[in-house]
């Protein structure tokens, strides 16, 4: 279709020309290109998950409306990658006992102590020792990728830690 050339503002613009225009806006086909021409990766995330929800139109609409304009796709291809190559190497959570449970939790402690030393030498920034489990983490927060993996991340508004791989302990 022609109409998918067309940049998404001048095309809700046409839509007020005619009924054939409008008829073409309306097109949800239309509106999943401009949706992943502006968020490419929730469109991916949605097409893995075959979700249905609502249609490319209105969860275009919604998205622009909450200010969620753009993307910055750096930190999440970078995992997105990370998280592709391990399905293609076929890598599977080692089994651990309890001694090295307790190795890998000294160790992510000592890790995340140097985070918060670094940020503050680094940055004069303290990061709280106790976590502040009334602080919600989200997209206003900055993070800090630990030393001891790239998908472990320490909130320097909470003094939270997370992991964005889930099939590790």
């Amino acid at each position: 279709c022609i109409a998918s050339f067309i940049p998404w503002r001048e095309l809700v613009a046409a839509s007020l020309v005619c009924l054939v225009w409008r008829g073409m806006e309306l097109q949800d086909a239309l509106w999943q290109l401009h949706f992943g021409n502006v968020w490419p990766r929730i469109t991916r995330r949605r097409m893995a998950n075959q979700g249905s929800g609502l249609p490319w139109r209105a969860l275009f609409r919604v998205h622009w409306v909450a200010g969620n304009r753009t993307e910055d796709p750096s930190e999440e291809d970078w995992l997105d990658f990370d998280a592709a190559r391990d399905l293609e190497a076929g890598a599977a959570s080692p089994v651990r006992n309890e001694e090295s449970e307790a190795a890998a939790q000294q160790e992510l402690q000592d890790a995340v102590k140097a985070c918060r030393e670094e940020v503050l030498e680094t940055k004069g920034i303290q990061v709280p020792l106790e976590v502040d489990e009334g602080h919600v983490c989200g997209r206003s927060c900055k993070y800090h990728r630990l030393p001891l993996a790239k998908d472990i991340f320490l909130c320097e508004g909470s003094g939270a830690v997370h992991r964005c791989r889930q099939r590790e302990p």
